[in-house]
């Protein structure tokens, strides 16, 4: 028996009629109307920096040691009006014939220094504008964030009180969770939730890292330097009862040993 073998053209078959497709049984679905997109906040306005961190500035003090070698000490500062910070005393601590500047951007900028008597606090007035923000005085247990532009970690805590008004021995015990403060975070600020700048941070308790020390702020308006026969007004009494994080400090408590960072 013989087989015939015909050769289609591969043309011909590219070519040649599809049977049509049947039709679909399953119905279509009808979509609903879809929901409308709730109105989001705009995730980096969310989560971005609070307004006042504009207002915390790097400082730095550059002298000479008592070695006559030359050399700085750096910290931060916090703009109180549009021509004055507020920063730590002790940033001149062992420096001699220094002076203050000031970072703007990319640019160190010269200020004028003076000091408030009895405290661990200063004053830079500059002839440029700086953010600054408004400051008023702190409140016993009220929420706080402590801000210095080395660890910028806004480290949440309380305000447990003034300890040694005459100079400005104020105590803020950080959460568990957070990072204390380190050098170069002195001059930094203590904030309230409202933004108002409520003291200076001047270091930690040695004991309690975790306690942070400031000079809170005594008045409602910018401290100034005052005259060595004048005495700065006094804040509030020391605070007793429990305090958070577990520190507690007894009635005669004097606040003398802390950790000043720079």
């Amino acid at each position: 028996m013989r087989f015939l073998i015909v050769a289609v053209p591969l043309a011909l078959l590219a070519i040649a009629p599809q049977p049509e497709p049947k039709p679909n049984a399953i119905p279509p679905v009808v979509l609903n109307e879809p929901e409308p997109v709730p109105n989001i906040p705009d995730l980096g306005v969310v989560l971005g920096d609070p307004d006042w961190v504009k207002a915390v500035y790097p400082v730095r003090l550059v002298g000479r040691n008592n070695r006559g070698q030359e050399t700085h000490m750096d910290g931060c500062g916090v703009g109180v009006t549009k021509g004055k910070l507020h920063t730590a005393k002790h940033l001149n601590y062992q420096l001699y014939n220094y002076r203050a500047e000031v970072k703007v951007g990319e640019e160190w900028k010269l200020g004028r220094w003076s000091e408030v008597a009895d405290k661990d606090l200063a004053v830079i007035e500059v002839d440029f504008t700086l953010n600054f923000v408004p400051v008023r005085e702190p409140k016993y247990m009220e929420h706080v964030t402590v801000y210095g532009v080395k660890t910028k970690s806004f480290a949440q805590g309380r305000y447990i009180g003034d300890f040694t008004p005459a100079i400005g021995n104020g105590k803020a015990p950080l959460d568990a969770c957070e990072m204390p403060v380190e050098q170069g975070d002195s001059g930094g600020g203590v904030f309230g939730d409202d933004g108002y700048l409520l003291g200076t941070i001047s270091g930690s308790v040695i004991s309690s890292p975790l306690v942070v020390s400031l000079v809170p702020i005594v008045s409602g308006k910018p401290l100034a330097a005052p005259q060595p026969n004048q005495v700065s007004p006094p804040a509030s009494q020391p605070v007793q009862g429990n305090c958070p994080g577990g520190v507690c400090y007894p009635q005669n408590y004097q606040g003398q040993q802390w950790n000043r960072r720079r």
